[in-house]
């Protein structure tokens, strides 16, 4: 699971259920593990690209959200990101170079991500911020067109975006094969659930593996689990 490159208070959890101890040497290594993770193609789907990845700095809130499905929530967290000073350098003033060149205080503060331009600003390149503002307004103007999303549609979209409730626990579709018990596979899915509940997440993983070995299919954003009739019987 990615959410263990995530660093821990008290040092890094493994995949093993060990931690590494957080010294001084060790925080460096760490932290350049959080910021080599690959940007998991399911957010890329969701609206982050590899420019906004490489800028976040925590990104463990939104690796979680893809590990339990929660589409809704993360966009929301990408939004918000998009909008923080830090990324869309918002904070930023416009250069009189750039201001010379085109770009006025009300499209500068129109501007999310700031740092494409500035870069071609220090690299003197009038042609290259021209022709970038003038995508910029064309792309500001299209969004301006568009029709604004109702609340309702808005809460409709994050509900069907967003996974079930674990407290819930899991629940069985479809039909059986001749043969199969399901008591000992509903075991295994309530100490899992108590697993995670607990955060006890090398248990789970192990508990998961045992689950996947009856021959069982988990889906984790509906909280349900099937049988392929080539299952196991036990």
């Amino acid at each position: 699971m990615l959410a263990y490159a995530a660093l821990a208070v008290a040092g890094l959890v493994l995949p093993s259920g060990r931690t590494l101890s957080a010294g001084p040497a060790t925080h460096g290594r760490l932290i350049v593990t959080m910021v080599d993770i690959a940007l998991p193609p399911l957010l890329e789907a969701w609206g982050c690209d590899q420019d906004l990845w490489s800028k976040i700095r925590s990104k463990k809130p939104l690796i979680e959200m893809v590990e339990s499905g929660d589409e809704a929530a993360a966009r929301e967290r990408l939004d918000m990101l998009r909008r923080s000073p830090s990324i869309s350098g918002d904070d930023t003033p416009c250069p009189a170079q750039l201001a010379a060149w085109g770009c006025d205080e009300e499209l500068w503060g129109k501007i999310r991500s700031k740092k494409p331009l500035l870069a071609l600003v220090d690299a003197g390149d009038e042609q290259g911020v021209r022709e970038r503002l003038e995508k910029l307004r064309g792309s500001i103007a299209a969004e301006v067109k568009k029709p604004a999303r109702s609340e309702g549609q808005y809460d409709k979209n994050k509900q069907q975006g967003k996974a079930k409730s674990l407290e819930a626990g899991y629940v069985m579709t479809g039909t059986l094969p001749t043969g199969f018990d399901p008591l000992p596979v509903e075991e295994l899915f309530t100490r899992r659930v108590a697993a995670k509940l607990q955060k006890d997440y090398d248990l789970a993983d192990k508990l998961q593996q045992e689950i996947v070995d009856l021959g069982v299919y988990i889906n984790d954003h509906a909280r349900t689990w099937n049988v392929p009739k080539s299952a196991k019987r036990y």
